[in-house]
């Protein structure tokens, strides 16, 4: 398309496709992306196991917690019911938080059986999105983790301050 500041504009009102939706993925990049389309989903199919592994234990947890709660004796100086609870929540939680990789890994795969058969290039575009979806997540996630892990070795290191102050 030449850029001629002087031509009338173009547009496209009756929304045909336009040549970009027509075009053909090269049978290169098609197969690059087969040969990985495996293993991104047994990685997403690892992820929800993963997933619904955390559920049962986190259910086990919550199960396990009103049972130690009845058995624990009464003005126990640690109990350990609520801390299992606790845990059981949390580890419901992560199950959800593994749901949403494994997903986008899974419609990744899907896109690219979708682009072996159709080899278009708009399909080479949405399963770069759930690739792109996929890795912001993993990003965000690992900012996270890497918070969470400055904000426990400060809380850490003021526990330990206070607890020497205090002579114990």
């Amino acid at each position: 398309m030449e850029n001629n500041p002087y031509s009338s504009p173009v547009s496209d009102v009756f929304g045909t496709s336009s040549i970009t939706d027509a075009a053909q993925v090269s049978e290169g990049v098609v197969s690059q992306l087969r040969r990985t389309k495996g293993w991104v989903q047994f990685l997403s199919v690892i992820s929800f196991l993963g997933a619904a592994w955390m559920v049962l234990m986190g259910i086990a947890m919550l199960v396990g917690s009103s049972a130690i709660s009845r058995v624990q004796p009464q003005g126990s100086p640690f109990p350990i019911g609520p801390l299992y609870t606790t845990m059981g929540f949390f580890y419901i939680g992560l199950a959800v938080a593994y749901l949403y990789p494994g997903i986008k890994l899974w419609k990744y795969g899907s896109r690219i059986g979708q682009l072996t058969r159709d080899r278009a290039l708009f399909t080479l575009e949405a399963a770069l999105n759930e690739q792109r979806a996929f890795w912001k997540y993993a990003g965000i996630m690992t900012l996270v983790m890497i918070g969470l892990m400055v904000a426990i070795f400060v809380g850490a290191v003021i526990f330990s301050a206070t607890q020497a102050t205090r002579g114990v």
